[in-house]
């Protein structure tokens, strides 16, 4: 894990305050997720700045008050007040720090898979490639995670956050599966991709076939088709894609069609090295049909100011913040 530096430190520090403030607002909350999610980093430092404050919190010494500056009855009434002030911000803070993350559990395994499960993981801005000892090549988009068993009658991984590409080595003894969310994909030699986003799972396939399973259902997909399995819904049929569009995270551009501003959002802030907040939380739901790569994302946010009547700015830690005009 990289070093927390001094700037991550000081933003932890900021959001501390601001929920102790007493003038925690609902955009407050969703912005201080946002920054949480964006790196383990960012989890880090709030951990132990909110351990810290929580410690002192209850501190005789700051919830004493001199007995000479006021009657005593009046003295223990301010205690009493501050006490449960910071009690209620100890239970604020608890409750945020099991924000981090928002990410499904591990799929159970028994204890002797346990001992061989392997979890690749990305850090913010990186995209990374793994070969696994079977053979087969795993891209991982920035900021994702998986977990990987490779059994002797099965080869089984999980999808925890973000994207992946599998170049699966070809082994019909031995077939490879993929779980993300509620869909199960089945493989046994070919190259796709999946992305676990909030509202559904998206399976993409360059070549070969997959199987892919959920609520008792399933559909096959063969080269240059697509599926997009929403939460709590019916499996789709298969669709067709244009080869181009195939794992497009890979080299940092990306497509959204008919996408919440929100989510288009949550997806970029795991591959923009600083992070973007929605100040505004009425801008949350625009649906954003874009197509661009990140180092365009300048253009892109002068574009969408200009036909969604937004401002945004960049503060001193080139953060960028999105706010209505």
């Amino acid at each position: 894990m990289k070093k927390v530096t001094s700037d991550t430190e000081q933003q932890s520090l900021f959001w501390l305050t601001k929920i102790n403030s007493g003038q925690f607002s609902e955009a407050d909350l969703q912005n201080f997720k946002i920054w949480l999610k964006a790196s383990d980093n960012n989890q880090t430092a709030f951990r132990k700045a909110s351990l810290l404050w929580r410690t002192l919190a209850y501190s005789p010494t700051l919830t004493e008050q001199p007995k000479l500056l006021e009657p005593k009855k009046k003295v223990r009434k301010k205690n009493q007040i501050y006490t449960w002030y910071a009690v209620a911000a100890c239970l604020l803070i608890s409750v945020l720090i099991t924000l981090m993350p928002e990410l499904e559990q591990p799929i159970p395994y028994s204890e002797t898979e346990k001992a061989s499960t392997l979890e690749l993981r990305t850090a913010k801005d990186e995209i990374k490639q793994f070969t696994l000892l079977d053979g087969s090549n795993v891209w991982l988009g920035a900021g994702s995670r998986l977990l990987v068993m490779l059994g002797t009658s099965s080869r089984r991984t999980q999808l925890l956050i973000g994207e992946a590409m599998f170049d699966i080595y070809p082994n019909s003894q031995i077939p490879f599966y993929v779980q993300a969310g509620d869909a199960d994909i089945k493989v046994l030699g070919t190259v796709f991709e999946v992305q676990k986003r909030n509202s559904g799972i998206l399976v993409n396939v360059a070549k070969g076939k997959v199987r892919v399973a959920a609520k008792n259902q399933y559909q096959d997909l063969e080269m240059n088709e697509s599926i997009y399995f929403e939460k709590n819904k019916v499996l789709p049929l298969p669709s067709k894609i244009d080869p181009q569009s195939f794992a497009l995270w890979r080299s940092k551009r990306f497509h959204f069609v008919n996408t919440q501003f929100k989510d288009v959002l949550l997806k970029l802030n795991r591959y923009y090295k600083s992070i973007i907040y929605i100040d505004d939380p009425s801008l949350s739901d625009i649906p954003i049909t874009a197509a661009f790569q990140l180092d365009q994302l300048d253009q892109l946010l002068n574009s969408l100011s200009s036909i969604h009547h937004f401002n945004w700015h960049k503060d001193v830690y080139g953060n960028i913040h999105i706010e209505t005009k």
